[in-house]
């Protein structure tokens, strides 16, 4: 998409084309721009569009300080670019290599790599961290539908049950009914429901019997 000097909103580009629109990090590509207007920058010419730099992605000055942690002394030391003809009116680009050299050679390459936003996605950190809350999540979600009501888990989940739940599935295993001593802890218990000998298709039917109980006592209701 053509940026336009109604447009504040692109936050990285690709000058090749003067204002193309372009991914990068397989972010969004919206952007309130602003911020102080940088003084170290020039027009962006036709060599520039043709040369050897035409494919590499820019950013703006308050993405960019976002981004990669600068402050506006940092930019103001990073050659900035503007569309020519001042279209673009204040809006300075930088390419994006020239922030991250800027970034690394102020934080250092370790903490660039896990600290900075960019860096983060640079180095594989930010993906392994959405990766890990994703994980996070899906467990959370097992370990919930686990304990519904009726729910029948392998042995490996027994631990997603409730303490309740547990001594219930205990009772049902040693036989239907308490044997001591009673249970208190959830380990306690599923050492003992593997012992009596587990058998999820025995759940199963427990569990069918006792919703269909349950289903005709709220039908007599």
């Amino acid at each position: 998409r053509s940026l336009t000097t109604s447009d504040s909103r692109a936050n990285l580009m690709g000058w090749g084309g003067y204002g193309c629109s372009s991914g990068y990090g397989g972010r969004g590509n919206n952007f309130h721009g602003g911020g102080s207007a940088s003084t170290n920058w020039r027009y962006l010419t036709e060599a520039d569009r043709q040369g050897p730099r035409r494919e590499e992605i820019m950013m703006s000055t308050t993405y960019a300080k976002e981004r990669f942690a600068l402050t506006t002394t940092d930019i103001g030391r990073i050659q900035g670019y503007r569309r020519p003809g001042g279209k673009g009116g204040t809006l300075t680009m930088y390419y994006v290599l020239d922030l991250k050299d800027a970034a690394i050679a102020k934080h250092g390459q370790q903490h660039f790599d896990n600290h900075v936003p960019e860096g983060k996605e640079l180095s594989g950190v930010a993906a392994t961290e959405r990766a890990e809350k994703e994980e996070q999540e899906r467990v959370a979600a097992q370990a919930a539908r686990d304990r519904a009501q009726y729910a029948v888990v392998p042995p490996e989940r027994l631990l997603n049950k409730g303490l309740d739940q547990l001594q219930a599935i205990l009772i049902r295993c040693e036989g239907g009914r308490q044997k001591p001593p009673y249970e208190k802890s959830k380990a306690g218990c599923i050492e003992r429901i593997l012992k009596a000998g587990y058998d999820v298709a025995a759940e199963v039917a427990a569990m069918e019997k006792q919703k269909a109980a349950d289903d005709e006592r709220r039908g007599q209701q």
